[in-house]
Parts: C-alpha cells; sequence; structure tokens
C-alpha cells in the first residue's frame, strides 16, 4: 500500500462531514509540533489548512506535520505562531462535522439532529481555544495550548467511544396481579 501524503485542505475537501475527534487527534498533533518547535529554537512557517501536510492520509497512522521555515537567526517568536493557529483553530471550526470518527467508522458520519447541542458545544470549545490563541499573553507557552487540545481530544474520543456501545436494552416484564391466597371454603351448619 502506498505512503498517501496530502495537505490538510485536500483532506478536508475529501472527507465531509468530518469526525471530531479525528480533527481534535490533527490539531492536537499540530500543536505538539508547535510546542516542540518552540522548545528547540525552530521557526514553523506560514500554518493555514494549505501548508499542514498529511502523513498516512485515511489509515490508522495518519499524522499532521507542521510546515516548518528555513533555519533563521534568533529565537523563534510564539505569538506569530500562536496567531495563526488561532486562525486555522477558526476556520476548521466552521467545517461540518460529525460526531463518530471518520477514520474508523464504516460509513462516512452523519449529522444527526440530536448531535447538534453536541457538536455547537464541540465549536464554541475550539472558538475559546481559538480567541485564546489569537489574544496576546493568554497562551504564556505553547505547551498551554497543548494541554487545551488535550483535555479536548480525550472529550471528544469519549463521545465515539460511548457512541460505538451496543444500546442498552431493558426489557421490561409486566408485574404478574397479585394473587390472593384462596381461603378454605369451609362450611359450617348451625344446628
Amino acid at each position: 500500500m502506498a505512503e498517501r501524503r496530502c495537505s490538510l485542505d485536500t483532506l478536508l475537501a475529501e472527507t465531509q462531514p468530518f469526525g471530531m475527534a479525528r480533527l481534535a487527534r490533527l490539531l492536537l498533533e499540530l500543536a505538539s509540533d508547535l510546542e516542540l518547535a518552540m522548545r528547540t529554537g525552530v521557526c514553523s512557517a506560514q500554518l493555514s489548512s494549505a501548508s499542514v501536510l498529511v502523513e498516512h492520509a485515511g489509515t490508522e497512522r495518519e499524522r499532521a506535520r507542521l510546515p516548518l521555515a528555513p533555519a533563521q537567526p534568533g529565537e523563534p517568536a510564539l505569538q506569530p505562531a500562536l496567531r495563526e493557529m488561532g486562525a486555522l483553530l477558526e476556520q476548521l471550526g466552521r467545517l461540518k462535522l460529525g460526531v463518530e470518527d471518520s477514520l474508523s467508522a464504516p460509513r462516512p458520519p452523519s449529522s444527526r439532529r440530536a448531535d447538534q447541542p453536541l457538536l455547537h458545544a464541540w465549536r464554541r470549545i475550539l472558538a475559546v481555544i481559538a480567541r485564546r490563541c489569537a489574544s496576546a499573553g493568554a497562551y504564556p507557552s505553547a505547551a498551554e495550548l497543548v494541554r487545551d487540545l488535550e483535555r479536548l481530544s480525550r472529550i471528544s474520543q469519549r463521545i465515539v467511544a460511548r457512541r460505538r456501545l451496543p444500546p442498552h436494552v431493558y426489557v421490561s416484564h409486566p408485574k404478574p396481579a397479585l394473587q390472593v391466597a384462596a381461603l378454605p371454603k369451609v362450611m359450617l351448619r348451625c344446628a
């Protein structure tokens, strides 16, 4: 099987609706790469859905890679990278999402009406993280962003795992009518 590489843009266009757990995992990988780049002094290139490379797309080994820039003198600046990450999060929050994981589901995730409040809450969380990325100093380090996206990823995975469980079926048997113990019929002759 050939290794498939594509941009995040291409992957998102091919997979609609996109599973929220899969998207949370890809965003967590990008944030982890950003945190590693900041710790090691490597600068990231312009961060957008077109510049993010997805390796092994559509397989269990799928991994998002941060675009790296050529070596530059000096410390990389955290705030511009976080602002770009926030813009990417905001863009991805507008996607058509499904609750099931679009990678391992036998069929593409469907958008059920009952899932809308859950998806709306998930998008709000993503929007809060995006706003924190955009505001200066809200994330003192990329590790804080990684921590927030780890939480979102864990919650998304739990939701998907719970969705895969078979439904609980409760069988209710009607209670039998209470039977009054029959009293022996005794006939007394009164003389």
